[in-house]
């Protein structure tokens, strides 16, 4: 099954084989891959082949033809019980260099120790129209098959659990367990994602680390582990994200919107308002407060607001950024809108009401300026004291029916925003009787 070759003896002979590479670590059961490669010392070479050898505790786990010598020889690549055959070709000018690839073996380690692959024969036949074998030398390799490696230990953290969220805390404690057979730990702590620490043990006692005042940022926690014998290969890597957060987000402003004079504000104000967090988690949302009172948990700008009342109020909004830092900005306003309209356009009964009284005010109005008119035709003092005291009376006798009438809508226990508008009403009346009296007795005087 396999061709061996022989080694010539002559000046012509300076080629070699050799493996590549020629030493290594590696984990039990794990896989590993060398190449048989030929270094023709500068002469051209358009053949070569190749019997491998390897020790028992090294199963190969398969062959294939090299890049070099792609023709490939029959029965290459083969591979036996503790052996490998490996022959090929190229067409002339042949191959001149120090890296030909002849071939490539996977194997697997089955035990733990010393392990060796040799080159056990071979040939490298010049491209001189003879066939000449120069091959003069070969090299094997000799490798280390270690204990398995222990899992990645899986890791977590009391201060900052969840990766993918955002903590205003900078003092971070990580916690990790200790896989089946892991003696000790390699950890770094960096802003890269995937670093892997390096081979020293940082740690075969504990399984915890604190980090008392790290930057705002994002942090990434690396670990390994490995056996105890010192000739043991490290695990897999672990990674874990820290978010910190600290900074509250910047100072910002509320604004009206088509209104000037923040003391003479409508009902219904619309404000905008707009929060950054640069450099930090972002802002996450908007709380929205009319006199201590939340009217929004997670408002978004603009925002109107509903049927104020009339007076002072102060507008608050919190921005909340994704760590829960937060910054307040306060608007102070006035309120000087006439609740009359949105009172009556939810109750019918005081419409017609208001619209009978301004017809009564009116009527009276009309009976004093015609005998005003009277009595300038006629003047007297006596005529006169008695039409002022005549419009006292029923100026006051018109109050006390208006209020009687209003007092009656409100005993039937309306809700606040009625009630406001009745007093509203009372007033805007009253002013107007006082108003109307105060003029009448002016054109009396004179």
């Amino acid at each position: 099954m396999f061709a061996f070759g022989l080694l010539l003896a002559g000046s012509a002979q300076a080629a070699s084989l050799y493996i590549s590479p020629a030493s290594g670590s590696f984990s039990l059961g794990s896989n590993f891959s060398v190449t048989v490669r030929t270094d023709t010392q500068g002469q051209a070479v358009n053949t070569a082949e190749a019997t491998i050898s390897y020790s028992s505790n090294l199963e190969l786990v398969s062959v294939a033809q090299g890049g070099t010598f792609y023709l490939a020889s029959p029965g290459s690549p083969a591979k036996g019980q503790g052996s490998a055959y490996f022959g090929g070709g190229l067409p002339s000018p042949g191959y001149t260099g120090g890296a030909g690839h002849v071939g490539t073996l996977t194997f697997r380690g089955t035990s733990v120790g010393s392990a060796t692959i040799t080159v056990g024969s071979g040939k490298a036949l010049l491209n001189d129209g003879q066939g000449t074998n120069a091959l003069a030398a070969t090299a094997g390799g000799r490798y280390t098959i270690t204990p398995p490696a222990v899992a990645a230990p899986e890791v977590g953290s009391p201060t900052h659990p969840k990766e993918e969220a955002w903590y205003a805390k900078n003092e971070v404690e990580l916690i990790w367990t200790r896989p089946a057979n892991a003696y000790g730990f390699s950890f770094e702590l960096d802003q890269k994602e995937d670093t892997v620490p390096d081979n020293t043990l940082d740690t075969t006692v504990t399984t915890s680390q604190k980090y008392p005042d790290l930057e705002d940022g994002v942090w990434y926690f690396h670990i390994k582990a490995r056996r105890q014998e010192a000739n043991s290969a490290f695990g897999p890597t672990e990674h874990f994200r820290i978010q910190i957060d600290t900074e509250v987000p910047k100072l910002f402003k509320i604004q009206l919107v088509g209104q000037a004079d923040l003391n003479d504000v409508t009902r219904t104000p619309t404000i905008e308002f707009e929060a950054t967090d640069p450099g930090g988690s972002g802002i996450e949302h908007y709380e929205i407060f009319l006199d201590e009172e939340e009217v929004a948990e997670r408002g978004a700008s603009p925002h109107t607001f509903h049927k104020m009342k009339n007076g002072p109020h102060v507008i608050r909004v919190t921005a909340v950024d994704r760590a829960g830092n937060e910054r307040q900005s306060e608007l102070p306003i006035i309120v000087n809108g006439l609740p009359l309209v949105g009172f009556f356009a939810n109750l019918q009964l005081p419409l017609y009401l208001l619209f009978a009284l301004n017809l009564l005010l009116l009527l009276l109005i009309g009976w004093l300026i015609r005998e005003l008119q009277k009595l300038k035709k006629e003047p007297g003092v006596k005529e006169i004291l008695a039409l002022r005291a005549e419009v006292d009376f029923t100026l006051n006798k018109l109050r006390h029916r208006i209020h009687k009438k209003l007092g009656g809508l409100a005993a039937d226990k309306p809700s606040v925003e009625i009630v406001d508008g009745i007093e509203a009403t009372r007033r805007h009346l009253d002013r107007k009787i006082v108003a109307t009296g105060e003029s009448l007795s002016k054109k009396l005087k004179t």
